[in-house]
């Protein structure tokens, strides 16, 4: 970055390098954003200088351009929704402590065939792309939105994960109905909660054995999720239980011998 667009930057855009320098009187050292990451500079009197710490610029001034991309969804999800009223153009998208959740479990298992009901603009998509790329697996993501099938698609093609990533514009019924058997090792559902009973038994065909399932929204939706976990814990097939991460999350994981 130029130094006079860091002075601006630190000072205003009619404040002068001269009278820049006189706001500091004794060295301190500054942190400003730039192009490639964090830059540190030496502000003292004689000027201002781009500090020169090799390790402190590889361990703190080089972020991760996914890190950064998810922050600014999460910043871009809440302006969004906060001035939105018509609900089917909400991103409504998960915490950031339940896509951190859904990664380790991802890695935990070492799931390679992901399904995700309900894409929206893509933020909990990379959480488990991100995962299932360090096992070189694939997550399939169904949105019947045109207007979220936009913003997801242009999300993924700037996360560099895109080849990680499947996405399908239909709906998502459509694509249980025709999945082989036993072809996922992992299902995220954050959609349209009214459906999740008539579709259990497609669900419960397409894991394999071991598989696990998660329904976003377990505890802050409950009387919508009812039925849907009623129906799963007296199925003998399957271990559950709710995690109170996030909005909540029921899993249930498809047991050996079922």
């Amino acid at each position: 970055m130029p130094l006079a667009d860091i002075v601006k930057k630190l000072f205003g855009p009619n404040t002068s390098f001269r009278a820049a320098k006189r706001k500091f009187r004794t060295s301190r050292i500054i942190q400003v954003h730039g192009r490639f990451g964090w830059n540190r500079y030496d502000v003292n009197s004689s000027g201002l200088v781009q500090h020169k710490d090799p390790l402190w610029h590889r361990e703190r001034c080089v972020r991760d351009p996914l890190k950064v991309q998810l922050e600014e969804l999460e910043q871009f999800s809440e302006s969004h929704d906060r001035n939105t009223t018509d609900r089917s153009r909400m991103m409504l998208n998960i915490t950031r402590d339940t896509g951190e959740f859904l990664s380790v479990l991802v890695r935990a298992t070492g799931a390679r065939r992901v399904l995700e009901l309900g894409t929206s603009n893509g933020y909990s998509t990379l959480w488990l792309a991100s995962a299932a790329r360090a096992s070189g697996g694939l997550v399939t993501t169904v949105e019947v939105s045109d207007f979220k099938i936009g913003l997801a698609s242009s999300n993924f093609a700037k996360s560099g994960l895109a080849s990680s990533i499947a996405l399908l514009h239909e709906d998502a019924g459509s694509v249980l109905a025709r999945a082989a058997a036993d072809s996922f090792d992992f299902v995220f559902m954050d959609t349209d909660r009214s459906r999740y009973v008539s579709w259990w038994p497609e669900l419960k065909r397409i894991l394999r054995v071991g598989a696990v399932l998660v329904a976003d929204n377990a505890t802050t939706h409950p009387q919508e999720l009812a039925a849907f976990i009623e129906l799963i814990n007296t199925d003998s097939a399957f271990a559950t239980c709710v995690v109170p991460v996030g909005n909540g999350e029921f899993i249930a994981v498809k047991a050996l011998g079922a």
